[in-house]
């Protein structure tokens, strides 16, 4: 795999992949995931390479087994929808070199509970968690300095800290808005 450079579409709509292993595949030209496991609706769990950087967008939207997915360190940009509508993920950690979590990425993800956000995280883009129902806690780190529109909304149980400091409670009413 080490010649491929677009894997855009690869699994698309796959319906009966239930888990992936890509550990061993060498992705270090690969430029374009888009699309890639959209619509796996059966696809429970997959085991990313360490050379992935970069989550593309769509790339996992819709794959709505899905119920936790562990990302590489070596990620550094997680693009728009790149999670949204994964209705059965249930906690994810973002790596230390992400700094924005951008447009709907995890839009309607309506099991996530729980969300590690890294430390250089700067932005969180427009709807980044809209429809996330069951989140319960969201820490912001303190390198914060963008929310986007209505980045979280719908979770009426939602404990949100900012900077590891004291926790405020969150209403679906407290909107944050900027261009973002």
């Amino acid at each position: 795999t080490s010649n491929v450079t677009n894997m855009q579409n690869m699994f698309n709509n796959c319906s009966g992949l239930t888990s992936l292993n890509l550990s061993n595949w060498n992705t270090s030209n690969v430029t374009n995931m888009s699309y890639m496991f959209r619509n796996c609706t059966s696809l429970a769990s997959v085991t990313m390479g360490s050379k992935v950087t970069t989550i593309s967008q769509y790339a996992f939207n819709g794959c709505s087994a899905l119920q936790a997915i562990e990302l590489p360190s070596t990620v550094t940009s997680i693009a728009q929808y790149a999670f949204a509508n994964c209705s059965s993920l249930k906690s994810i950690s973002v790596p230390e070199g992400v700094t924005t979590i951008n447009n709907y990425v995890f839009q309607n993800c309506s099991a996530l509970e729980n969300v590690t956000l890294g430390s250089k995280v700067k932005t969180l883009g427009n709807y980044a968690f809209n429809g996330c129902a069951a989140l319960k806690v969201l820490e912001l780190p303190e390198t914060i300095s963008t929310l986007g529109k209505d980045f979280v909304v719908g979770a009426t149980n939602l404990t949100v800290y900012v900077c590891n400091a004291t926790p405020f409670s969150w209403s679906n009413s407290f909107k944050v808005s900027s261009e973002a």
